[in-house]
């Protein structure tokens, strides 16, 4: 299946360079969305795979053996009893249905829309399976709150609420709503946040500080006994912080090349991603590791990155940072493969599996 998965890559690079007719695109589509169905039932290489099968398995035996896991997924669990290719299965299938929806709402070129999100969301939606279902739900949450309406509105925090129903993380999303009030459009507000972020930083640690005496709890250990890749190969930690410095350095690069968009959806997409970007920043310069946490928030901030670079592709390819934004994105995905051999929960058994 791993091989499955450097095909549709490679197939996700080439629809980028080159022009398809119109049955090509319709042909590339179906295909994409039964190799996506294959690859999240059975992701044997993801490091979550075999977690997965345990959940489900314990689930079906002791429905509360793992209560902090979202009800919406146990009962379906349940009903799998523990068939853990039927669970996943659905799942994929509700994930795919949230995609050609976010695609038709969002009016998107469906190729590229498809090929960046093979190069950057891929690989951990079909690893993650709960949170990536989230991620669609509050990204269409935001396409309908885009539209200023007030029906839309309302629809958009129906999605939100649903999506933490869906999985509990959301509420770490959440904390860039209030990004979607400030005009990141103008130059001048960017820079006041840039300024504004060592006293908000120092303010930050100060509140947290305080709220740990109050609670009587260790935030520092909290999050990294959270952290599931704590232990790592000095190697993997290296090539770790370098995906995470071109995520940072891409999602710049894209909040500066739309600052200056008329259209509602990008203004309200260019906001979120800069909330994204200025949050997982105060968690990355932490003086402990919330790992966890920023990459979930930086993992959204590439699903966004991915609506508004297939939403506008003529914007992008009018700008010489185009190329640089490709070449920067293949560079990250080279990396992420490197780092899946490096990581400690993969083995080569895992890549080499199929099916049958």
């Amino acid at each position: 299946m791993y091989v499955l998965y450097l095909i549709l890559a490679g197939i996700s690079f080439l629809c980028l360079k080159y022009r398809l007719t119109d049955i090509s695109k319709k042909i590339v589509l179906i295909c994409w969305f039964i190799a996506f169905l294959l690859l999240g039932t059975y992701a044997y290489y993801t490091d979550d795979y075999e977690p997965y099968v345990e959940l489900v398995d314990k689930a079906y035996i002791t429905p509360f053996a793992y209560f902090h896991i979202e009800q919406f997924w146990i009962v379906l669990m349940e009903y799998f009893r523990g068939d853990i290719d039927g669970f996943r299965f659905i799942s994929m299938i509700l994930l795919s249905i949230s995609l050609v929806l976010i695609m038709i709402r969002s009016k998107v070129n469906p190729i590229y829309f498809i090929s960046f999100y093979t190069i950057l969301c891929l690989n951990t939606h079909v690893c993650w399976v709960r949170q990536p279902l989230a991620y669609c739900l509050i990204l269409l949450a935001l396409v309908y709150y885009s539209e200023r309406k007030f029906a839309k509105t309302v629809i958009a925090f129906l999605l939100l609420g649903l999506a933490l129903y869906v999985h509990k993380s959301s509420i770490l999303l959440l904390c860039v709503l209030p990004f979607l009030f400030i005009s990141v459009t103008k130059r001048k507000n960017i820079l006041k946040f840039v300024v504004l972020f060592p006293m908000l930083f120092c303010f930050f640690l100060k509140a947290l500080s305080t709220l740990e005496a109050v609670l009587g709890i260790n935030m520092e250990w909290y999050l990294e006994a959270e952290n599931v890749y704590a232990e790592r190969h000095i190697v993997f930690l290296i090539i770790a912080n370098i995906i995470t410095a071109i995520q940072f350095y891409i999602f710049g690069l894209t909040i500066y090349l739309f600052r200056n968009t008329s259209i509602l959806i990008e203004r309200t997409l260019v906001s979120s991603l800069f909330g994204i970007v200025y949050i997982s920043a105060f968690l990355f310069f932490l003086p402990f590791d919330a790992n966890t946490i920023y990459v979930r928030l930086m993992a959204f901030g590439g699903f966004i990155a991915v609506l508004l670079w297939s939403g506008n592709v003529s914007l992008l390819k009018k700008v010489k940072k185009y190329k640089c934004i490709v070449v920067l994105a293949a560079f990250w995905f080279s990396l992420v493969l490197i780092s899946m051999l490096l990581n400690n929960y993969t083995r080569i058994d895992r890549l080499t599996k199929l099916p049958w």
